[in-house]
């Protein structure tokens, strides 16, 4: 079996920790188990780290090794300085935030799939928890699947795949100049771009959305479980990025399955995608979308108003190009033109979709004035 440790990441939710550890008792451990715990920011986290470190304290049925940070480095910082530590030591790790609560059977399920997809290149990590499919899951071959979406609630991965990992802001750029990639951002990661700037600016601290974007850029995969194996609690508001929702509340796996059929081939197939398109808005360029008898556009407009009726518009158009003031190249597997290139495409319509119709107004008067664009083909999308 490979040699695996266990990374538990802990701050001052004493109460879901204890959980946490309560699920990982129910299991055979054969790891080594790490727990870490990030430095107070305030004297509130201090005082609630006080109860964290007494759970810890208490713990009398494993061995592990505890590591408290003196200082706060952030949540992204810990988890990534973690996992790091753990795999300088193990050739892979599994990942268990405090929210992330393991039902007996996690893991038989991820030391199997650790060790059966360890010299596939194409998989970047093994994920625990499930995202709900709008597909028949009871009729599947098999107990996974592969996802182009990598996933931070239970999960797991090997010491040469997370080298590949690091906070990189130039990922956006990059794989708006690959045609593949942008598809593969358009179909996995819609919200990827939102995240990046979020973190940029300080609104958030995530680690997971350069790990995403960086399965995304490469064209790996994730392998994930059509029922779960972790109970995540951590949508109950309590956490620092998860608001309180009932969204994500999966089928659960039988507590004591210990046979799991896994995947020979990791091809992400169309079926998956359509399943998994509603929880991302990955709607992609995929023709399962679209009408038969929808018409060629060119869609000018690739902001929040585009991505909020995505699904109507490519079910409606068969997407030539983008056109968009950014300087990117590709969006989505298409092309991004100006205005200027317009002539050069084969297309029915220029469809506007801008929320502000002042402007779409005006952007319209633009094309028939200074491009000559004829009137009845030019669209202003209303949602």
């Amino acid at each position: 079996m490979i040699d695996t440790g266990i990374a538990i990441f802990a701050y001052n939710r004493s109460e879901h920790l204890k959980k946490v550890l309560e699920g990982l008792k129910k299991n055979e451990i054969h790891h080594e188990v790490y727990i870490f715990v990030d430095g107070a920011r305030n004297t509130q986290d201090m005082i609630q780290q006080d109860q964290v470190m007494k759970v810890i304290n208490e713990i009398d049925w494993m061995k592990f090794e505890s590591v408290h940070s003196k200082d706060n480095k952030g949540c992204a910082k810990s988890i990534e300085d973690g996992i790091s530590y753990v795999l300088s030591r193990h050739e892979a790790v599994i990942v268990l935030e405090d929210d992330c609560v393991p039902l007996p059977c996690f893991l038989s399920y991820m030391d199997l799939c650790l060790d059966r997809y360890r010299d596939n290149q194409k998989v970047i990590g093994i994920g625990g928890f499930a995202w709900n499919l709008e597909m028949n899951i009871d009729k599947v071959k098999e107990d996974v699947y592969a996802s182009g979406r990598t996933m931070s609630s239970g999960w797991g991965t090997w010491r040469d795949r997370w080298q590949g990992y690091t906070r990189d802001y130039d990922i956006l750029r990059r794989i708006s100049n690959d045609l593949d990639a942008s598809e593969r951002l358009g179909v996995w990661g819609d919200d990827i771009e939102d995240m990046l700037c979020s973190n940029l600016t300080g609104k958030i601290d995530a680690w997971d959305v350069f790990w995403c974007a960086h399965a995304i850029e490469k064209d790996m995969i994730f392998i994930i479980p059509y029922k779960a194996l972790i109970d995540n609690i951590g949508y109950d508001g309590t956490g620092l990025h998860s608001e309180q929702t009932n969204r994500f509340i999966p089928k659960y796996f039988a507590d004591k399955k210990t046979n799991f059929r896994l995947l020979e081939d990791c091809t992400p197939t169309v079926d998956i995608k359509l399943a998994l398109a509603p929880v991302w808005n990955g709607y992609g360029h995929y023709p399962e979308y679209k009408d038969e008898n929808c018409k060629k556009a060119i869609i000018w407009g690739v902001g929040r108003y585009y991505k909020n009726n995505k699904k109507e518009i490519l079910r409606k158009y068969d997407v030539q190009a983008f056109i968009d003031r950014k300087r990117i190249k590709y969006f989505e597997g298409k092309p991004v033109i100006d205005c200027e290139t317009i002539s050069a495409c084969t297309y029915d319509f220029v469809v506007i979709v801008f929320q502000n119709k002042e402007e779409a107004a005006r952007m319209k008067e633009k094309l028939m004035t200074q491009y000559e664009i004829p009137e009845e083909k030019i669209l202003i999308w209303k949602s």
